[in-house]
């Protein structure tokens, strides 16, 4: 089927919460499908976020990270 199921993250995505000033980081990973034939399933875990308002150095690490 083209997949690799082999647990580790082959995507990456990135959110920004503009009403609290937090970007996300987010590792994806598909898994086997839980039935033959049927489709994989996909799963984001939280690499890392940056509360931007809470002080000077949270800020930026959040700017350098994005």
């Amino acid at each position: 089927d083209g997949y690799n199921y082999d647990g580790n993250a082959h995507a990456f995505a990135s959110t920004y919460h503009s009403g609290i000033g937090t970007p996300q980081m987010y590792a994806m990973h598909p898994t086997e499908p839980a039935k033959r034939g049927g489709r994989p399933q996909y799963h984001m875990t939280q690499v890392r976020g940056f509360m931007m308002t809470d002080n000077r150095d949270t800020y930026l690490a959040g700017k350098r990270a994005y």
